[in-house]
């Protein structure tokens, strides 16, 4: 069973979420970010959307919270607003990702718990997430008799995987880009990968993807930007 622990922090507008995931065989990962809220309870909803996203698709997962307005507004509504709205987002969310949710109240002064909290009132302030896992990806493409290929050898956490994808032809879609586009695939929620290329032409569509040289291309590369940025993906090209 997949669990994380979800906490918020608010302050002056400004919010911080915080999020411990717990994958089974997988290092413990701490995430957290900062968002414009006026209500300390939307922040600790909105800590409960991260830990969606951020948690393995199809799985089911606990997610752990010190606040019964989390719990009230997931499981039966509240006469909050933005509570409510947030909370309606939260069980949309899980369900489009295939995730059973099961939301757990607990003491704030669990270990898990603690350093969720950290990790929010941390983001709130603005302060770098110390020791943050920045992922890296390296990417080689190479064309075989059906198309391409794309090899991503992915290094997280002190572990290294290797991924192979097909890409299928598409008319005027160099393979680097439907490269970059499975890449995205690939992706953790939240993660900020580090990601090396042969190709100097995906880092640029990336950047600016009105240069691409036809309409497909373009189309390709703003559908998986739009997708990281749903999930919280960021990719930072290195030489």
């Amino acid at each position: 069973m997949n669990h994380a622990f979800a906490d918020g922090s608010q302050a002056d507008g400004v919010g911080g979420w915080g999020v411990v995931l717990l994958v089974p065989g997988r290092p413990d990962a701490r995430h957290s970010g900062q968002d414009e809220v006026n209500d300390n309870g939307a922040c600790e909803l909105l800590a409960v959307l991260h830990a969606i996203e951020l948690a393995p698709e199809g799985q089911p997962l606990t997610v752990h919270t010190d606040a019964t307005t989390v719990v009230q507004a997931i499981r039966r509504g509240t006469m909050h607003p933005e509570q409510e709205e947030l909370g309606a987002r939260v069980r949309a969310r899980a369900a489009e990702r295939g995730i059973r949710l099961r939301v757990s109240l607990g003491p704030r002064d669990a270990r898990r718990m603690r350093e969720a909290h950290d990790l929010a009132a941390a983001a709130r302030r603005g302060e770098a997430l110390p020791n943050r896992e920045k992922p890296e990806v390296r990417v080689r493409v190479r064309k075989v008799a059906w198309g391409a290929e794309a090899s991503f050898t992915i290094r997280r956490g002190g572990e290294t995987s290797r991924v192979l994808r097909v890409l299928p032809p598409k008319e005027g879609v160099p393979p680097a880009v439907l490269a970059l586009s499975a890449l995205v695939r690939e992706a953790r929620g939240g993660e900020h990968l580090l990601v090396r290329m042969d190709s100097a032409l995906a880092p640029a569509l990336w950047a600016n993807a009105t240069s691409a040289a036809t309409r497909e291309a373009r189309e390709i590369v703003e559908a998986a930007k739009s997708d990281a940025a749903a999930r919280g993906v960021t990719l930072e090209f290195v030489a």
